[in-house]
């Protein structure tokens, strides 16, 4: 992108030159002057002309960065925004896991002791929950 400019720049810088040869040697008939003065002259009629062009140039590539850095902050607030959503999924998900795993803790140190043809035995987790709920009867609700 930026190389474009450059060219244009240079290809300008080349039209003023070639076209103040064309007048003054080809037109005109003038010859190369030994005078200081005379060159100082051609450096001001260069730098008039191409002092606007080049400015330009220069202005439409600092909208241009202007643009692209708007764009970065834009993505990088998006990017944000998603990074905090991410983060609260897995505040989440460790804070669900952590519950699920504190569960299975107290489930694993639940334990009971039953009867069962005439000895004690200890039941511990799934086991004793399942015990009760075979031991249980349906209950019916009703309003």
């Amino acid at each position: 992108m930026v190389n474009r400019y450059v060219i244009a720049a240079i290809i300008s810088t080349v039209i003023v030159v070639l076209s103040y040869i064309y007048h003054f040697y080809y037109l005109l008939k003038y010859s190369l002057s030994n005078d200081t003065a005379a060159w100082a002259q051609f450096s001001d009629y260069v730098g008039g002309l191409l002092n606007p062009v080049l400015s330009f140039i220069a202005l439409v590539l600092l909208i241009k960065s202007l643009t692209l850095q708007n764009e970065a902050n834009k993505s990088l607030k998006e990017e944000l925004r998603n990074n905090e959503q991410t983060e609260k999924l897995r505040m989440f998900e460790t804070q669900f896991f952590n519950m699920l795993n504190s569960q299975s803790m107290a489930l694993d140190s639940f334990k009971i002791e039953v009867k069962e043809n005439g000895d004690n035995v200890i039941k511990k987790g799934v086991e004793a929950i399942c015990h009760f709920a075979v031991q249980l009867e349906p209950v019916i609700l009703t309003v």
